[in-house]
């Protein structure tokens, strides 16, 4: 089985989606970067679903995935990378980093590495 690296935005409270539907407002380059991020990438059907054409444009979907996107996907993964987004002050739903350690911490980006 191949590692899987997870990608989610959130907000400094670790949120990623408000009780409005909304996600946290993006840094400007997040887009660029999920796009050379996915690059010749294989995603999961749930997630190519979701995506918007341009990202449709530089991955595949597959069932071998190594890049998660959805929730579920990315709470298995062995790597996450967390984009730091500016809250937009609503309750939500929070990820939970209880099976993972923080490697890398920079100023709107987060490496985390499985614990166990």
């Amino acid at each position: 089985m191949r590692k899987k690296i997870g990608l989610i935005l959130l907000d400094e409270t670790d949120r990623y989606v408000y009780e409005n539907g909304e996600l946290p407002i993006r840094p400007l380059w997040d887009k660029r970067l999920l796009r050379e991020y996915l690059r010749g990438e294989v995603v999961s059907h749930e997630a190519y679903t979701d995506m918007p054409v341009s990202l449709k444009k530089v991955c595949t979907p597959g069932d071998d995935y190594t890049i998660a996107f959805k929730i579920k996907e990315i709470a298995e993964c062995d790597v996450i990378v967390v984009i730091r987004g500016e809250s937009r002050g609503l309750p939500g739903k929070e990820f939970r980093f209880t099976s993972y350690k923080l490697l890398v911490k920079g100023n709107a980006v987060e490496v985390w590495i499985r614990s166990s």
